[in-house]
């Protein structure tokens, strides 16, 4: 069986190296990134079945929800699941991210256990 592949992004090195060792600790190949932009070029210049997106909200240039719209708006990346692992607490964020880009969202600190809960309970990944 392939790897899944999960995409990070999230500017802070320690979070995302710590969610990086988390998830290939689980057999799973991950992509990171530093920057929404550094991402969406990514994204941009390689076709990759990614199976799982993590974004930070608050980062430089491009915000979270922005990369949202960014990969919602890519047809391979349309039902692909996001998780929004932030700090930000805003209700109106929050649902417009549930409602609009069908993203789930988990507040920092990083909960290990529990992310690795959010991600087995989806369909299209399973957790080794």
């Amino acid at each position: 069986m392939d790897k899944k592949i999960i995409m990070i992004v999230d500017d802070a090195d320690e979070i995302r190296m710590e969610i990086k060792a988390l998830l290939e600790s689980h057999d799973f190949f991950v992509r990171d990134f530093s920057s929404s932009k550094k991402a969406a070029d990514y994204l941009k210049n390689h076709e990759e079945d990614i199976s799982l997106f993590i974004f930070d909200y608050h980062m430089p240039v491009m915000n979270g929800l922005e990369l949202c719209d960014y990969v919602r708006n890519d047809p391979n990346y349309k039902g692909t699941p996001i998780f929004m692992l932030t700090t930000e607490r805003n209700a109106d964020l929050m649902k417009k991210g549930k409602e609009q880009y069908r993203a789930r969202w988990l507040v920092k600190p990083l909960n290990p256990p529990i992310l690795i809960k959010h991600i087995s309970s989806l369909t299209n990944l399973g957790i080794n």
